[in-house]
């Protein structure tokens, strides 16, 4: 938890709203925390009336990965048009993270989705769990 703690503080990038999966989209890195704004969902793969945003982060190496948040909204990891299932859920509680999924992922790319009822913002940050 330290090493996910000091890649928290780093400084947040914002970026741009990305609506759907494609492989032309530029990727994040791990260990970078992201700030994301949540916009409503016209997507397919949205309940209605949802709210969406979502990261592409490229995963240098397989293994098991945390995806944390400083909101209690719902996390998915896409890889592809395969929807992953988390293996471990951490409710941390505590500022600043409020909610961690963990994920055995494949290198490569992958897409966090972020989902929640209403627009608003979110930090989220991807990365590797300590063997």
């Amino acid at each position: 938890m330290p090493m996910l703690l000091m890649a928290w503080n780093k400084p947040a990038m914002s970026i741009a709203p990305v609506a759907e999966r494609r492989a032309a989209d530029l990727a994040g890195s791990v260990g970078q925390p992201y700030r994301v704004s949540l916009s409503r969902c016209n997507s397919a793969w949205c309940e209605p009336a949802s709210h969406a945003a979502m990261v592409k982060i490229d995963v240098p190496q397989g293994g098991r990965w945390r995806v944390a948040l400083d909101t209690m909204l719902w996390i998915d990891v896409w890889n592809g048009d395969t929807k992953l299932t988390g293996v471990l859920c951490e409710h941390h509680g505590c500022q600043p993270l409020r909610k961690i999924v963990q994920y055995d992922l494949q290198p490569g790319a992958h897409w966090v989705v972020l989902l929640g009822k209403a627009a608003g913002e979110s930090g989220v940050l991807v990365t590797r769990v300590s063997d």
